[in-house]
């Protein structure tokens, strides 16, 4: 990744990156599989940040031709978020996904103050979605990582 984080793509077009949450693990960060708009696509990884996926859209599976040159295209990260009934879908997809950024600046030595400041909001707008909704099991779950 731009970061410097282990990262690596198998050949069912799953993308995951080491990270150093839960001890050391590898978490799937991007599935090309929903991604796809149709069955003949294949995404073949250039490069990868906190937040993006940089990828050759090809229709074959033989890989991208030099000639004419590719176009390079950026797709967001899509963390695998377990989404309970009539719960905050995209809310939580952003707070794994900022939790995720969070730990990828942390491991890299960068400043960590943006990606501290983003993980913080995405929680606190979480944690008020779900006291709103009146689910406080989970607004319980959220103030625990406080």
């Amino acid at each position: 990744s731009e970061e410097g984080m282990l990262c690596s793509a198998d050949s069912t077009g799953v993308v995951r990156m080491r990270t150093e949450d839960f001890g050391g693990s590898w978490v799937p960060v991007y599935r090309s599989s929903a991604a796809r708009s149709t069955d003949g696509q294949h995404h073949w990884v250039v490069s990868l940040s906190a937040s993006t996926l940089y990828c050759i859209i090809t229709r074959t599976s033989a890989g991208p031709t030099p000639n004419p040159r590719p176009v390079l295209s950026m797709l967001p990260l899509s963390l695998p978020v377990v989404i309970p009934e009539h719960s905050l879908g995209d809310l939580e997809d952003e707070a794994a996904k900022a939790s995720l950024a969070l730990s990828v600046a942390q491991s890299s030595g960068d400043d960590i103050r943006l990606a501290l400041g983003a993980s913080e909001k995405a929680a606190i707008r979480l944690f008020h979605a779900a006291c709103k909704a009146e689910k406080l099991e989970r607004a319980s779950d959220i103030a625990e990582t406080f």
